[in-house]
Formats: C-alpha cells, sequence, structure tokens
C-alpha cells in the first residue's frame, strides 16, 4: 500500500510539507502535481477513491501499482494534466 500527495503546480505548496530542515542532496519525496487542485479531487472522489486532508495536503491511498495507474487514467480522463515529480526538487535547499 502506498500513499502520495497530491498538489497544484504553480502553487506554494512547499510551505504545507514539513520537509525535514537539513537534509541531503538525494532526499526525494514523489508526489502528483496537477494543473487544477480543485477538479483533481472531485474526479478522483467522483470514482469512488478516497482523500484524505492533512494540514493543508491532499493524499490519495493506493494498495498496488494497477491502482495507481487507474487513478493515474482517471486524471487523464478528466482532463486533468498531471505529472509524477519530486516536491522537494521545488524547495530551496541552502
Amino acid at each position: 500500500m502506498g500513499m502520495l500527495r497530491i498538489v497544484e503546480k504553480g502553487t506554494n505548496y512547499n510551505k504545507e510539507i514539513d520537509f525535514p530542515t537539513f537534509y541531503m542532496n538525494d532526499f526525494s519525496v514523489l508526489g502528483v502535481v496537477v494543473n487544477t487542485l480543485d477538479k483533481a479531487v472531485t474526479t478522483l472522489q467522483d470514482k469512488g477513491f478516497i482523500l484524505q486532508q492533512e494540514k493543508g495536503s491532499t493524499w490519495i491511498s493506493f494498495a498496488d501499482k494497477q491502482q495507481l495507474d487507474t487513478i493515474l487514467r482517471e486524471l487523464t480522463a478528466g482532463q486533468i494534466q498531471y505529472t509524477l515529480s519530486d516536491l522537494v526538487s521545488c524547495t530551496y535547499q541552502g
């Protein structure tokens, strides 16, 4: 079972994520970056997926790779652009 955070492209989502204060360059957090978060949430909930809200973040759980593939197909079917991205790469590492 896995969980991925869903965030909206172009927003300052990194302020909502509790990244460690200090971390190595190889630290990463995989997430789904969508063009419209509200539409993505509605689309996935309408298809029966359960999303969790936590500290301003949206999470989706999946049982296995097949279910993750289904989630991504539903985003595509709903005309929601997405990428699987490293959420840390957009965070200042100074």
